[in-house]
């Protein structure tokens, strides 16, 4: 069978028996006393979004809000394993990780709360089960995984 292309870039597909799914992945990391700098630099990828406590609130779109903002924040996309499931996905990207694990337990420490966003679109099955040896994986790197599924889509089935 021929892979067949995410509807978006950025996203990852797997189409296999009754499952047909996209999906993408980024790493947020929210508190915690590093400003936004400084967890660019202990990860070593730069953000899409950040911001650090104190500062300004500002939107997507550059306009300024009333307030500050209460924390620091930072994320980055993360990158996928085409035409792999999604925990396979998942899998490769935790081995990527714990191979620089010492950012992660860093952050932990000092308060800031880690997670694994995964965004799964489909308008089909996506069925899929994460083993518990990779849960542990990401619990020892103090990483939350967070999935936010989003129905109707507009995945065009294969």
């Amino acid at each position: 069978m021929s892979a067949v292309p995410p509807s978006q870039p950025g996203r990852s597909r797997c189409v296999r028996g009754l499952n047909d799914y996209e999906y993408c992945f980024s790493l947020h990391v929210e508190g915690g006393r590093f400003p936004r700098e400084a967890v660019t630099s202990l990860v070593g990828i730069e953000p899409r979004s950040s911001h650090s406590r104190g500062e300004r609130r500002v939107n997507r779109r550059g306009e300024v809000r009333e307030g500050v903002w209460p924390s620091h924040y930072w994320s980055a996309p993360m990158p996928t394993v085409q035409d792999a499931s999604l925990s396979e996905s998942v899998q490769a990207l935790v081995s990527r990780l714990k191979a620089n694990s010492d950012p992660f337990a860093k952050l932990s420490m000092e308060g800031a709360r880690i997670s694994l966003f995964v965004g799964i679109f489909s308008n089909r099955l996506c069925d899929d089960e994460f083993p518990a040896t990779l849960l542990a994986e990401l619990g020892q790197l103090g990483i939350a995984l967070r999935l936010d599924y989003y129905g109707n889509e507009s995945v065009t089935p294969s």
